[in-house]
């Protein structure tokens, strides 16, 4: 920016002096702030998370059964992002990105977690794409990041799919649709998983919805009314209950698989009337 101040401010004509050349520099500067600034990211985080009930199941479950859900979720993440590579990673070229092309696949790092930061079972898969593709003609460009939001829902609808057919193939295990509690929508969560141990499984989520809460309660004081949906996700980011009860992983709260699966294992006595069919947890 302040390159193109200078060199704005250089072009003035040299008679122009005292208060109109300041007066002049002031609109070039203001007209320069005011220009939309295109910041450049280095790359996209793609998060697939499975439902509550298989990150229960998977910390829960005897080694089988975890070794079962933890190749379900990866075959279903490996798939998904075949899907993206194929269908909705472009690149663009020509003035503006005028014309949106092929690339030859996506440079990513996977990173499987295996707890929440509130340290409870929640297996999820970080996928970290780089900002740059590979276009048909051998160079390196930029992403087409609209392309990419545009079809964030879709690959996420698809990941559950791929999942929950792929876990069906694997454990003898089924779905069903069921409520999740108040703002939230309903989805799929296997058969036979206890409520309680889920609910008890979802520190994280029950921060949140304390958050949102008392986010309403402000809302409601100050404008005496609750609300809409749309003001909802209006909200200012710095009183985002995602943001608000946020905690800083640390190095000791980065638990590896085998250390995460020790800490679950006092839960198993909870889970003792859980049926997932015949994928049974180990019992104490």
């Amino acid at each position: 920016m302040r390159d193109q101040i200078a060199a704005r401010v250089a072009g003035l004509p040299e008679e122009l002096e005292g208060e109109g050349r300041t007066a002049a520099v002031d609109v070039i500067t203001r007209s320069e702030l005011a220009k939309p600034r295109h910041t450049a990211v280095a790359g996209f985080d793609m998060t697939f998370t499975p439902p509550k009930s298989v990150s229960t199941l998977w910390a829960l479950g005897d080694r089988r059964t975890q070794t079962e859900v933890l190749a379900a979720h990866r075959k279903a993440v490996q798939d998904s992002l075949s899907f993206f590579e194929n269908a909705a990673l472009f690149t663009r070229t020509g003035a503006a990105g005028c014309e949106q092309r092929p690339t030859r696949g996506a440079v990513a790092a996977a990173f499987d977690h295996w707890d929440s930061r509130a340290g409870d079972p929640n297996l999820h898969t970080h996928v970290v794409v780089a900002n740059k593709v590979q276009s048909p003609d051998g160079r390196w460009l930029s992403v087409d990041s609209r392309a990419l939001h545009h079809a964030v829902v879709t690959i996420s609808e698809l990941y559950d799919d791929l999942l929950a057919d792929e876990l069906a193939r694997r454990l003898p295990v089924s779905w069903s649709w069921r409520h999740r509690g108040v703002r939230r929508s309903p989805g799929f969560e296997l058969d036979g998983t206890n409520d309680g141990l889920m609910a008890e499984f979802s520190t994280r989520t029950t921060q949140i919805d304390a958050a949102m809460t008392a986010t309403i309660g402000d809302f409601y004081a100050g404008h005496g009314r609750a609300p809409n949906r749309i003001e909802i996700l209006r909200l200012a980011p710095t009183r985002h209950p995602g943001n608000a009860t946020r905690q800083a992983r640390t190095p000791a709260g980065r638990a590896r698989r085998g250390v995460a699966r020790t800490r679950f294992r006092p839960h198993r006595q909870d889970a003792r009337g859980t049926d997932w069919r015949r994928a049974q947890p180990v019992a104490c």
